[in-house]
């Protein structure tokens, strides 16, 4: 919960930040990004004017910012709201004590922040790339997996949401939803130009999901996906209408023809969930015909193997049985909606 601190009260902020200081450690980033150890940090927060001005420095730091509110303050952590100038939005440094700091996987993604933020300049030099940030805002549903922000190129204004090579299948499918939800945000707090589409930035490899899906969106949420390699940076922009064409292979007819033949009850059983909809749940064989995929619409959902019939979106799959079916039943029932 947000706290109003009154520009008379400032030295109780400056107090807070001093005992956090003198925990045993610590450490302050702003935006997902590391500035510095606390330990070593001087703060000052002088009262001038309507807001006060908080002023931070060390041996290899300087900075200033204006003062707005206290976002969050708990035991350890302490959030502020401050106003970078020349920038529109608000920043928000973070001061974390020893037993906040963050998780191997929040380093990851502020070290990816700040490789991501290189990727593009490099590779969008004609482009201006501003407010990227890997703090998780759950209050707009925008999660700390990815990285998000805005880029001016030409006289278009984009979303775009990237993310690392160390994160999971699972968290790259959930991408598209994700910078759909950052371009709805972005485009209802552009202060001059609108925002008119998005950009996503995928690692090598791991765009099969989001380039069918993005097949469906509507024409105001224009999409392009890229696909970058780790570390050399090489980029490529990917072309959505060969979502069907990524992999092909020859299977000798009689064993798909065997291999379809046995898993011809499971796949009615599924087209019958949802009457109406058997004509879009279409099958694929593996290669070398062992496992039979069935696809909604292009999108694989489960596969039926001489173990069993696994469902789910991504690489997280689990077997069906008598318990599960009602978790089927409502991915199906999900897909046709």
């Amino acid at each position: 919960m947000s706290t109003e601190v009154p520009a008379e009260n400032w030295s109780e902020l400056r107090d807070a930040l001093g005992a956090l200081a003198a925990s045993g450690g610590g450490e302050v980033h702003e935006d997902g990004e590391w500035l510095a150890d606390l330990a070593a940090l001087h703060c000052e927060v002088h009262c001038k004017a309507k807001n006060p001005v908080l002023h931070l420095w060390s041996e290899d730091l300087t900075l200033t910012r204006r003062f707005l509110r206290v976002k969050q303050r708990e035991p350890g952590c302490i959030i502020l709201e401050v106003h970078r100038f020349g920038r529109a939005r608000p920043a928000k440094p973070e001061f974390l004590s020893k037993d906040s700091r963050r998780t191997p996987g929040q380093i990851s993604r502020a070290q990816f922040r700040a490789r991501f933020a290189r990727i593009l300049a490099e590779r969008f030099p004609d482009a201006s790339v501003e407010a990227l940030s890997s703090s998780p805002d759950l209050e707009h549903s925008l999660s700390g997996l990815y990285v998000r922000g805005r880029m001016r190129e030409s006289s278009t204004d984009w979303a775009l949401l990237g993310i690392s090579t160390s994160e999971d299948g699972a968290a790259v499918d959930g991408m598209l939803a994700s910078g759909l939800l950052w371009l709805d945000w972005t485009r209802g707090h552009a202060a001059r130009r609108p925002v008119e589409r998005l950009r996503l930035f995928v690692p090598e490899g791991k765009n099969r999901n989001l380039r069918e899906r993005s097949l469906a969106l509507s024409s105001s949420a224009r999409t392009e996906i890229f696909e970058y390699t780790d570390p050399d940076a090489r980029m490529l922009k990917m072309d959505a209408a060969d979502a069907g064409n990524l992999e092909s292979w020859l299977v000798q007819r009689p064993e798909a023809d065997s291999l379809l033949a046995s898993a011809q009850d499971a796949v009615n059983a599924v087209r019958a969930i949802v009457p109406g909809a058997a004509e879009a749940i279409a099958t694929r064989v593996s290669p070398q015909a062992k496992e039979v995929a069935l696809c909604f619409r292009g999108l694989e959902f489960a596969r039926y193997t001489k173990d069993g019939v696994f469902f789910g979106l991504g690489e997280k799959k689990e077997k069906l049985t008598e318990e599960r079916q009602p978790a089927l039943d409502r991915l199906v029932g999900q897909l046709d909606l």
